[in-house]
């Protein structure tokens, strides 16, 4: 059984999911990349990673008779998108989306499935309770405005640490974009310490802090953005807060953990919600381990090979065209 995937591009989405996916599938198929949509890979199940196929990608994969799984790693800035691409996503066989909140957009056009991205960037082990220390920020420079905003509004008593790639060009231009949009300068970044992203800053951070904080912007992108990030902090045991409109919460919340919100510090800094964080992060280590999503995979390109069986374990009905 040959799978391909691709297209294979230097983006986090590839660096991180991309590869994740083709060192667990690895172990049960045969792998083939693919690195643009102008060949049509020889194999009977296609996971695109990211960018939308053209339609004559897809058509052409109709002919042949292969399968289509997409998984539209952040690739949606708004609803009006989705609705503008809809022939590409009725003509996939499956979509998987790390998001939650989109499944009901995208089930309009064609079968999709839950996903969790890997705890690639978690602690191998939780931190316990600090109570006294930094507050963490990890992300793009480019959201920079949001987390800027915010702490314009709601002042924090407790030092902010951001850890994020303030020397990448595109992230600065971006930024300024964005800052000048909010109306929100850039020049307040002076006031808080800052590190240059690296894995390993990153792990040195993380085992420092005592709380960690990400602020999501109120657009369509910003509110459906995976809870990547709050699984990253949760998973390593540190008490992680979130401002409230976004697919975190409602994440959360189906699944028995309340997310504080950056705003109630007498919760977020105390040792019961750490202790909490914890106990959420533990059982989420599990279905977050590459492993596991490994096995996942798995099963949605066995739903493709097994004609006879066409519900997959998640009691969805995979969609053969």
């Amino acid at each position: 059984m040959i799978v391909a995937i691709g297209p294979v591009a230097d983006l986090p989405s590839w660096n991180w999911v991309g590869i994740d996916a083709v060192k667990e599938l690895s172990k049960y198929f045969h792998i083939e990349l693919f690195n643009s949509f102008s060949v049509i890979p020889g194999a009977s199940v296609i996971i695109v990673i990211k960018k939308l196929p053209p339609l004559s990608f897809i058509k052409a994969i109709e002919n042949k008779k292969q399968r289509i799984i997409y998984m539209p790693i952040d690739y949606f800035e708004s609803e009006e998108q989705i609705k503008m691409c809809n022939s590409m996503l009725r003509s996939c066989n499956l979509i998987i989306s790390h998001s939650e909140s989109l499944i009901h957009y995208f089930n309009r056009y064609t079968t999709c499935c839950l996903i969790e991205h890997s705890n690639k960037y978690a602690l191998p082990h939780m931190n316990e309770f600090k109570q006294d220390g930094f507050i963490l920020w990890i992300g793009g420079f480019q959201f920079v405005p949001y987390l800027i905003q915010w702490i314009t509004n709601h002042p924090l008593q407790s030092k902010l640490v951001l850890c994020t790639d303030y020397n990448n060009k595109s992230a600065i231009g971006r930024a300024e974009e964005l800052s000048h949009f909010m109306n929100i300068p850039l020049d307040k970044l002076h006031h808080f310490e800052m590190h240059e992203w690296s894995e390993e800053i990153q792990i040195s951070l993380m085992k420092e802090a005592k709380a960690a904080i990400d602020i999501k912007g109120d657009n369509f992108s910003q509110r459906h953005k995976p809870p990547t990030k709050a699984q990253q902090f949760i998973i390593s045991g540190i008490p992680f807060a979130i401002n409230r409109d976004n697919n975190c919460h409602n994440y959360f919340n189906n699944r028995g953990f309340t997310i504080c919100s950056p705003d109630d510090t007498n919760t977020w800094f105390s040792e019961e919600y750490a202790s909490q964080t914890r106990n959420s992060g533990r059982q989420l280590r599990k279905v977050t381990s590459s492993e596991y999503i490994g096995r996942q995979l798995k099963t949605f390109v066995d739903a493709f090979i097994n004609p006879t069986n066409p519900q997959n374990v998640f009691g969805f009905t995979v969609h053969r065209n």
